[in-house]
Protein backbone atom coordinates (compact mmCIF):
# COMPACT_ATOMS: atom_id res chain seq x y z
CA UNK A 1 0.00 0.00 0.00
CA UNK A 2 1.51 3.66 -0.78
CA UNK A 3 1.12 6.40 0.72
CA UNK A 4 0.51 8.73 -2.25
CA UNK A 5 -3.69 8.36 -1.53
CA UNK A 6 -3.54 9.68 1.90
CA UNK A 7 -1.42 12.54 1.04
CA UNK A 8 -3.96 13.00 -1.52
CA UNK A 9 -6.61 13.26 0.81
CA UNK A 10 -5.17 15.38 3.20
CA UNK A 11 -3.90 18.06 0.77
CA UNK A 12 -8.16 17.90 -0.23
CA UNK A 13 -9.02 18.20 3.55
CA UNK A 14 -7.10 20.96 4.20
CA UNK A 15 -8.02 22.68 0.77
CA UNK A 16 -11.47 22.16 1.65
CA UNK A 17 -11.12 23.69 4.95
CA UNK A 18 -8.98 26.48 3.79
CA UNK A 19 -11.83 27.43 0.91
CA UNK A 20 -14.76 27.09 3.64
CA UNK A 21 -12.56 29.71 6.31
CA UNK A 22 -12.36 32.18 3.41
CA UNK A 23 -15.81 31.44 1.98
CA UNK A 24 -17.21 32.46 5.18
CA UNK A 25 -14.91 35.16 5.93
CA UNK A 26 -16.05 36.55 2.02
CA UNK A 27 -19.79 35.50 3.15
CA UNK A 28 -19.99 37.24 7.07
CA UNK A 29 -17.13 39.55 6.57
CA UNK A 30 -14.50 40.46 9.39
CA UNK A 31 -16.56 40.36 12.96
CA UNK A 32 -13.82 43.09 14.52
CA UNK A 33 -12.82 46.11 13.23
CA UNK A 34 -14.96 49.14 12.19
CA UNK A 35 -18.85 48.66 11.23
CA UNK A 36 -19.80 48.39 7.85
CA UNK A 37 -20.67 51.58 6.05
CA UNK A 38 -23.15 49.41 4.07
CA UNK A 39 -24.65 47.75 6.84
CA UNK A 40 -25.31 51.09 9.06
CA UNK A 41 -26.75 52.37 5.97
CA UNK A 42 -29.58 50.03 4.72
CA UNK A 43 -31.95 50.89 7.81
CA UNK A 44 -31.76 54.54 6.66
CA UNK A 45 -32.62 54.35 2.86
CA UNK A 46 -35.51 55.66 1.56
CA UNK A 47 -38.42 52.99 0.88
CA UNK A 48 -38.90 54.53 -2.69
CA UNK A 49 -34.83 54.11 -3.01
CA UNK A 50 -34.60 50.43 -1.74
CA UNK A 51 -35.11 48.73 -5.21
CA UNK A 52 -32.42 51.37 -6.35
CA UNK A 53 -30.11 50.34 -3.11
CA UNK A 54 -30.42 46.59 -3.90
CA UNK A 55 -29.44 47.08 -7.52
CA UNK A 56 -26.44 48.99 -6.18
CA UNK A 57 -26.01 46.78 -3.64
CA UNK A 58 -26.18 43.04 -6.08
CA UNK A 59 -24.03 44.85 -8.97
CA UNK A 60 -21.33 46.44 -7.18
CA UNK A 61 -20.00 43.78 -4.61
CA UNK A 62 -19.56 42.03 -7.54
CA UNK A 63 -16.47 43.96 -8.30
CA UNK A 64 -15.79 45.07 -4.80
CA UNK A 65 -16.56 46.29 -1.33
CA UNK A 66 -19.51 47.97 -1.29
CA UNK A 67 -18.08 50.21 1.37
CA UNK A 68 -15.34 51.63 -1.14
CA UNK A 69 -18.07 52.99 -3.11
CA UNK A 70 -19.61 54.76 0.06
CA UNK A 71 -16.64 56.05 0.97
CA UNK A 72 -14.96 57.19 -1.59
CA UNK A 73 -14.49 61.60 -1.54
CA UNK A 74 -17.00 62.10 -3.84
CA UNK A 75 -19.19 65.38 -3.41
CA UNK A 76 -20.58 65.96 -7.10
CA UNK A 77 -23.02 63.31 -8.27
CA UNK A 78 -22.07 64.36 -11.71
CA UNK A 79 -18.78 61.94 -11.21
CA UNK A 80 -20.95 59.01 -10.51
CA UNK A 81 -22.20 58.96 -14.04
CA UNK A 82 -18.32 58.56 -15.69
CA UNK A 83 -17.53 55.91 -12.50
CA UNK A 84 -21.35 54.00 -13.14
CA UNK A 85 -19.83 54.36 -17.17
CA UNK A 86 -16.36 53.07 -16.72
CA UNK A 87 -17.33 50.43 -14.46
CA UNK A 88 -20.37 49.06 -16.60
CA UNK A 89 -17.32 48.87 -19.21
CA UNK A 90 -15.00 46.94 -17.03
CA UNK A 91 -14.71 42.84 -17.87
CA UNK A 92 -16.88 40.75 -15.20
CA UNK A 93 -19.21 43.46 -14.65
CA UNK A 94 -23.06 42.60 -14.76
CA UNK A 95 -24.08 46.42 -14.74
CA UNK A 96 -26.65 46.72 -17.81
CA UNK A 97 -27.96 49.72 -19.44
CA UNK A 98 -31.43 48.72 -17.29
CA UNK A 99 -29.23 48.41 -14.08
CA UNK A 100 -27.55 51.67 -14.36
CA UNK A 101 -30.19 54.39 -13.81
CA UNK A 102 -31.41 52.28 -10.36
CA UNK A 103 -27.60 52.36 -9.44
CA UNK A 104 -26.99 56.08 -10.18
CA UNK A 105 -30.15 57.36 -8.42
CA UNK A 106 -28.90 55.79 -5.06
CA UNK A 107 -25.09 57.13 -5.05
CA UNK A 108 -26.77 60.52 -6.08
CA UNK A 109 -29.00 60.48 -2.85
CA UNK A 110 -26.25 59.02 -0.46
CA UNK A 111 -23.90 61.48 -1.99
CA UNK A 112 -26.70 64.80 -1.29
CA UNK A 113 -26.62 62.82 2.24
CA UNK A 114 -23.24 62.75 2.92
CA UNK A 115 -22.93 66.31 1.73
CA UNK A 116 -25.94 67.82 3.83
CA UNK A 117 -24.45 65.93 6.83
CA UNK A 118 -20.61 67.18 6.19
CA UNK A 119 -22.39 70.81 5.87
CA UNK A 120 -24.37 70.74 9.11
CA UNK A 121 -21.29 69.12 11.23
CA UNK A 122 -19.06 71.56 10.11
CA UNK A 123 -21.69 74.82 11.07
CA UNK A 124 -21.66 72.98 14.86
CA UNK A 125 -17.98 72.63 14.51
CA UNK A 126 -17.88 76.49 13.60
CA UNK A 127 -20.20 77.88 16.41
CA UNK A 128 -18.06 75.86 18.72
CA UNK A 129 -15.53 77.30 17.22
CA UNK A 130 -16.74 81.15 17.33
CA UNK A 131 -18.22 80.84 21.18
CA UNK A 132 -15.04 80.98 23.25
CA UNK A 133 -15.70 78.58 26.20
CA UNK A 134 -16.71 80.40 29.42
CA UNK A 135 -13.73 80.41 31.78
CA UNK A 136 -14.70 81.19 35.26
CA UNK A 137 -11.45 84.01 36.52
CA UNK A 138 -11.35 86.65 38.87
CA UNK A 139 -11.74 90.11 36.59
CA UNK A 140 -8.79 91.88 35.84
CA UNK A 141 -7.36 94.89 37.53
CA UNK A 142 -7.27 97.58 35.29
CA UNK A 143 -4.26 99.07 33.86
CA UNK A 144 -3.35 101.68 36.00
CA UNK A 145 -3.79 105.16 33.93
CA UNK A 146 -0.74 107.51 33.61
CA UNK A 147 -0.95 110.80 33.85
CA UNK A 148 0.40 112.65 31.06
CA UNK A 149 3.88 114.80 31.61
CA UNK A 150 2.32 118.59 32.35
CA UNK A 151 3.50 120.54 29.67
CA UNK A 152 5.54 123.24 30.12
CA UNK A 153 4.95 126.70 29.37
CA UNK A 154 6.77 128.28 26.87
CA UNK A 155 9.50 130.76 27.47
CA UNK A 156 9.68 133.88 24.89
CA UNK A 157 13.24 132.82 23.95
CA UNK A 158 12.37 129.27 23.42
CA UNK A 159 8.76 130.22 21.76
CA UNK A 160 10.34 131.73 18.20
CA UNK A 161 13.78 130.06 17.72
CA UNK A 162 14.12 126.59 19.50
CA UNK A 163 17.36 125.77 21.07
CA UNK A 164 19.21 123.64 18.45
CA UNK A 165 20.01 119.93 18.78
CA UNK A 166 23.15 118.72 20.13
CA UNK A 167 25.81 117.92 17.36
CA UNK A 168 27.91 114.61 17.48
CA UNK A 169 31.43 115.84 16.61
CA UNK A 170 34.80 113.44 16.35
CA UNK A 171 35.53 109.74 15.75
CA UNK A 172 31.74 108.87 15.22
CA UNK A 173 29.93 111.81 13.82
CA UNK A 174 29.35 111.18 10.10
Amino acid sequence: MTTEPLRARVRHALLRSCLGMSLGAMLFGCAAGTPRVATDLEAQVPAELRADYNAFTQNCAKCHELDRALRAHITDVRHWDLYVAKMMKTAGSAISARESPKILRFLYWYTERKNRLGDERAKEVHVEMAEPPAVKSEPAAPAPVSAPPPAAAPSESNAVNPAPAPVNQGEGAP
